[in-house]
This record gives C-alpha cells, sequence and structure tokens, in this order.
C-alpha cells in the first residue's frame, strides 16, 4: 500500500472518530444546561435523574426517526 494512501486514511479515520466524540460531547453540554435550567443543582441525585431521563428520551427520539421515513 502506497504511504500517502495510508496517511490518508489514518487522518480520515482521526477524523471520524473525533467528530463522533464531539457530537457526544455537545449532546452532553446541552443535558447539562436543560437539567441546570429545569432548577436542578449539578451533584444532586435530581440532577442526574434529569440528565438520565433526557439521555433516554433523546435515545427514544432517535430511534422513532430511524424507524419513520420522513416526507421529501
Amino acid at each position: 500500500m502506497n504511504v500517502k494512501m495510508i496517511a490518508v486514511t489514518v487522518m480520515l479515520s482521526a477524523a471520524t472518530l473525533l467528530s463522533g466524540c464531539g457530537l457526544q460531547n455537545m449532546q452532553l453540554h446541552q443535558d447539562r444546561q436543560r437539567c441546570s435550567q429545569y432548577g436542578y443543582q449539578k451533584g444532586t441525585d435530581a440532577f442526574a435523574q434529569c440528565m438520565q431521563k433526557t439521555a433516554i428520551e433523546r435515545d427514544r427520539m432517535n430511534m422513532i426517526e430511524a424507524f419513520i421515513p420522513l416526507n421529501d
């Protein structure tokens, strides 16, 4: 395999991995903001429950969107 081809493959793989991590970090940040806006204090059981419920709801919505075709 060509050295340039290997370098390109490694860079594309790294970019793909990093973009996934960035999305998860962004969602985590948004979830924290939402729970804080609801009045929950970070580090409390109520905040943890809010974070859990928010993640479950997002996962549920993602599953629904995956199985319901959008009208284009």
